[in-house]
């Protein structure tokens, strides 16, 4: 594969420099603005969203593309119309004709993709945390519901709330029968797991 316009309707996993993940099939790419499009899957049923949901990333912030089956044929161009028709080993996605999008749409849906990123970055701005507590703080807000700053502490929905130094250690419910703080946690390891490999190279 030469380049990644030849991958258009391959189905990937995309991983960001935020350490958001994303399967889906690549729908378009634009080189000029540096932007991928992904038809998203139900990560449950592993079919197509209805209604078609696409996600917009900047290929600056893509950190590792892994392509998922069916695979394309080897040494071979990938052929849009004849790819999934019966003789191929590979089955089909679940839908392989491409589909209509206006421009229109596509324009909407990035600029709202812009706006609540701009809103992310507006609430992560705190001057009495660390840079890598602000780190934290972004990745959360793009994992769960509520995330809001407490002074220098980190609160996740109304239910957790984060005090330094930032560990999974250093979370309290302040609700009793709180049922995320499992999922805080892990997301929090999983930051510092990601955030010591990036020191380390």
């Amino acid at each position: 594969m030469n380049s990644i316009e030849q991958a258009l309707d391959l189905k990937v996993k995309i991983s960001t420099l935020l350490d958001q993940s994303h399967t889906g099939y690549i729908y378009a790419y634009s080189p000029v603005h540096e932007l991928l499009t992904l038809r998203i899957t139900n990560h449950s049923t592993n079919k197509i969203v209805k209604p078609e949901s696409y996600k917009f990333i900047n290929t600056a912030f893509i950190k590792t593309i892994q392509v998922l089956a069916p695979f394309p044929k080897k040494n071979g161009p990938i052929n849009h119309h004849n790819k999934h028709q019966s003789h191929s080993p590979s089955p089909p996605p679940p839908q392989s004709q491409p589909t209509s999008l206006s421009i229109n749409e596509l324009e909407t849906k990035l600029n709202r993709a812009v706006a609540d990123y701009k809103v992310m970055l507006s609430k992560s701005h705190n001057p009495k945390a660390s840079s890598t507590a602000v780190m934290l703080y972004e990745k959360l807000y793009l994992s769960f519901d509520s995330v809001t700053w407490q002074n220098e502490c980190i609160i996740v929905s109304n239910q957790i709330k984060i005090s330094r130094p930032y560990s999974a250690k250093s979370c309290t419910k302040l609700q009793t029968d709180s049922k995320i703080l499992d999922k805080v946690q892990l997301a929090i390891k999983e930051f510092w797991d990601s955030y010591d490999i990036d020191k380390q190279q």
